[in-house]
């Protein structure tokens, strides 16, 4: 096994407590008048032989456990070691593969036919071996054996918990591994895991017995009501099968309580809206169908963090997946908001991005809040927009100029202030920028970034109520008004189990597992542990993939860049401009907008924490201060290198390290984030820019050499993004830029001109004065870059239909690590993971490791207004 996989054992404890109170808190009491009933469940369990043989006596002691059970909450069990259980996305099962758990239990009161053949039907899986040799827990030193026999133990178990929290949406996850006759119970969620003491099934199954009864029947103690809808959907014919597969809830321990499953009449409606959309969508897949499920999300809170209000959304494909176990776990969905009780025609496509995002990175959605807020302010946006869009055009009617006889969108525009191009009022006239303004900051569009309707922290809400009710229980009379909200330091701690707090299990989405560890301190167990989040979209935008015709794709990374500029003018710097978050839009005002604030680092607010006078000439200044004082310093650090922080810690109000330090996706890093300690400013950003369209061109499109002559598929895009590791991919990107062009987009002169251009400024901004007549290096501006883009636009000669073709490596056998786009490499703060089931393929990564967050951002939200206002 790799050392990838062993590392993330670390990331697994054993617990000191018993079962039910370290992994499973549920309310309620077990039913310990069966205690005599199920003492020799296991009696007839073999002590030796193939694990295989042991299957059919452990499955009838399983079902001598839950036999008690009501008929509407016991579950079933099944053989699942001659069963491939694919990945339950099928777009992603190619780089995760398959799995055989050996023992799988179906849902609570559910038992369809053919339920254990997919993660759908299943809620948790027994992991069976042999003997105690492939038990991974050292049970007298309390730690996880890094054996290679214990550590591939180890990686099946932890591939079952993933692949159930990505199924099933589940806050957190239950697998339980048997080893001869000890049994223990993992939890995991997606900050960490922790495994209990063993239990001895023959001796005292009882342990088992009261985790199966807690699992089974489980009730969330703010589960949401079923939706309107669910009970206005068309009946179904009462057969028997459907009888049976309503007698039970389905309900489980770890299921978060605002997702619901979709029934298949909604599935119905959906194939319907989908087929009368415009352009018409494909309908659901059998896949797509299984996985459609409805959201509960909160708009209006109480001064308690009790929810006032929510709206209901239809979530039914996914859009992308980070599938790592120990990560952010990022899921973007297509979705539709449902009013309730309104036709089909009232719903409204959206986008919903759910992810965990660590307790020392800020909230996504307080900083789209900031970013939109702070741009309201301007009053000269539309016509900065404009001046973005003509960089580098004759000022005299430039848009006059553009071919846009083979244009798939608008050319760039030079509409200034007398109108608005596509705002339309209620009886079709054009809104006039001044009658815009007055419309609400809801109506006017940010160009290039996505217009977020609602956004919440479904950890930090939950924390909040807790906290507010503990302090209001705790007061008396007018004392209670007089307790300050709690701030996000004290939300924060909740997760921590810390004297005087709410008790952690009550924060469900929150993380625990590091802290249950117990292993590490409070402060880096703060920074380790996660919260949920939930960000709903109005800009819905395809891949840039998918692009219809390369024009396209050029319009809409510029658009982003220039979304990009706007979102710097209001304070952010995004820092990890990739393929995924930078996205093509249908129609509007904008063909591509830049998303995913994940790691966006206010500039602004670090000038005020030290202190500076707050302007962009006053940032670039101290870029210039810091580049200067690490510029002979080179990744990595040389041991005993003291390297200084961008913003000095003691003059930072929350005390903590500078949060401007390297972020990014590997692909698209620039030559100084992989080689240097330069501070991640907008020059970073926008060589981000060019390499993520230069890999775009060399995997969605045909390329011949120099003289014209084809090439094989893939073959410069191997050379230039075949690097797995910062030092690799400087020296492929340092390559690229010195030597001379090697190749031609095919038939595509004004594509392969802005290839050309883009790859001199990115050369320029990489100089090494001593190698280069002693010219000094220059920096990668918006006006450089952006009017390369626009002048590429502006040109005559672009192809029409020239779509993006499809992006398949092909597996050579060569183990070259080009072989398959998917493959990830491990992260320094998310992780390997044990998803190291990737390793059993060589490949290119399609996202790669992003920088890790070393302590907690400065950036925190109480140092502004309380996000829960």
């Amino acid at each position: 096994m790799g050392e990838g996989d062993r590392r993330e054992g670390q990331r697994i404890r054993q617990a000191t407590r018993p079962v039910s109170r370290r992994l499973v808190p549920v309310p309620g009491a077990s039913r310990k008048s069966h205690e005599k009933t199920i003492k020799d469940a296991f009696k007839d369990a073999p002590l030796t032989g193939n694990k295989t043989d042991k299957y059919p006596d452990l499955m009838k002691g399983l079902e001598v456990i839950v036999k008690a059970f009501p008929s509407n909450s016991r579950p079933a069990f099944g053989d699942g070691s001659h069963c491939r259980v694919p990945f339950p996305f099928e777009a992603w099962g190619r780089e995760q593969h398959y799995t055989m758990p050996d023992i799988v239990m179906s849902l609570p009161g559910k038992c369809s036919a053919q339920w254990a053949s997919t993660w759908q039907g299943i809620s948790t899986v027994f992991e069976v071996k042999r003997d105690g040799k492939e038990d991974p827990v050292d049970e007298d030193k309390a730690c996880i054996k890094t054996g290679a026999l214990q550590t591939r133990a180890l990686v099946q178990v932890a591939k079952s918990a993933r692949n159930l929290l990505h199924t099933h949406r589940l806050l957190y996850a239950y697998v339980v591994g048997i080893y001869n006759y000890k049994a223990r119970i993992y939890r995991f969620d997606h900050a960490a895991g922790v495994v209990s003491k063993e239990i001895d099934l023959k001796a005292n199954p009882f342990p088992l017995f009261d985790f199966l009864w807690r699992f089974c029947h489980y009730q969330h103690p703010n589960a949401v009501a079923h939706l309107p809808s669910e009970s206005e959907a068309t009946p179904r014919p009462e057969t028997r099968s459907v009888t049976k597969a309503r007698a039970g809830t389905g309900c489980f321990l770890g299921m978060d309580p605002t997702v619901t499953v979709a029934s298949e009449e909604d599935c119905d409606q959906l194939d319907e809206l989908l087929q009368k959309s415009s352009p018409p969508q494909k309908p659901l897949t059998k896949e797509e169908r299984a996985s459609c499920r409805w959201a509960t999300i909160g708009t209006e809170y109480d001064t308690d963090g009790s929810t006032k209000t929510t709206k209901q959304f239809i979530l039914y494909r996914l859009r992308f997946l980070n599938p790592r176990l120990f990560s952010r776990a990022t899921t973007v969905w297509d979705a539709f908001e449902v009013p309730v009780g309104e036709p089909e025609s009232k719903w409204e496509p959206r986008a919903i991005k759910g992810a965990w995002r660590q307790l020392a990175r800020d909230r996504e959605d307080v900083l789209y809040h900031r970013l939109r807020d702070n741009l309201q302010q301007l009053a000269d946006l539309e016509k900065l927009v404009d001046k973005y869009k003509n960089f580098g055009l004759p000022s005299e009617d430039s848009a006059t100029d553009v071919d846009d006889s083979h244009s798939d969108a608008p050319p760039p525009s030079t509409v200034t202030d007398i109108e608005s191009e596509h705002e339309l009022n209620e009886e079709g006239m054009h809104i006039f920028a001044e009658e815009l303004a007055a419309c609400g900051p809801d109506l006017i569009p940010l160009y290039g970034l996505p217009d977020v309707e609602t956004g919440d922290d479904l950890g930090a809400r939950e924390a909040h109520k807790l906290f507010d009710s503990k302090r209001n229980n705790g007061a008396v009379g007018a004392q209670s008004a007089a307790v300050p909200s709690p701030s996000e330091a004290d939300l924060n701690s909740l997760a921590l189990g810390e004297a005087g707090r709410p008790p952690v299990y009550a924060v469900s989405h929150r993380t625990i597992c590091t802290w249950v560890r117990g292993n590490l301190g409070p402060q880096e167990a703060k920074y380790n542990e996660r919260s949920h989040m939930r960000l709903v979209m109005r800009t819905v935008g395809r891949p840039l993939s998918s692009f219809k015709s390369t024009k396209e794709l050029v319009t809409a990374i510029r658009d982003a860049i220039i979304g990009h500029r706007l979102a710097f003018k209001a304070g952010m710097i995004h820092r990890d401009l990739s393929d995924g978050n930078v996205m093509i839009k249908d129609g509007g005002p904008f063909d591509g907008f830049l998303l995913d604030l994940d790691y966006a680092f206010n500039w602004m607010e670090a000038l005020k924490l030290a202190g500076g006078e707050i302007s962009e000439e006053a940032w670039a200044a101290l870029v210039d201060q810091f580049n200067e004082q690490v510029a002979d310093f080179e990744r990595p650090a040389c041991e005993g290198e003291e390297i200084s922080l961008l913003v000095n810690a003691r003059e930072m109000q929350s005390g903590t390290s500078s949060g401007a330090g390297s972020r990014g996706t590997l692909f698209f890093m620039s030559i100084q984030v992989l080689t240097k300690y330069f501070a991640h400013d907008i020059s970073q950003d926008l060589e981000s820019a060019v390499w993520l369209l230069v890999c775009m061109v060399l995997r969605h499109t045909l390329q011949v050499n120099r003289k014209g002559v084809d090439q094989p598929r893939y073959r410069w895009y191997r050379e230039l993004f075949g690097a797995t590791t910062d030092t690799d991919s400087a020296k492929s990107k340092e390559h690229f830029m010195i030597n001379t062009l090697a190749w031609a987009v095919k038939g595509n002169r004004p594509l392969t001109d802005l290839v050309r251009n883009l790859k001199k400024l990115v050369r320029r901004q990489n100089r090494n004065p001593e190698d280069d007549d002693d010219l000094p290096p220059v920096p990668l501006t918006y006006e450089s870059v952006l009017t390369a883009f626009n002048q590429a636009l502006a040109s005559p000669g672009w192809p029409k239909n020239d779509a993006a073709l499809p992006f398949t490596l092909p597996r050579d056998g060569s183990g070259s690590g080009s072989e398959s786009k998917d493959k990830k490499r491990p992260r320094v703060e998310e992780g390997a993971g044990p998803q190291a089931e990737g390793a059993e393929g060589d490949g290119l990564p399609g996202r790669a490791a992003k920088r890790p967050q070393l302590g907690p951002s400065p950036l925190r939200n109480e140092f502004e207004a309380s996000p829960f206002e």
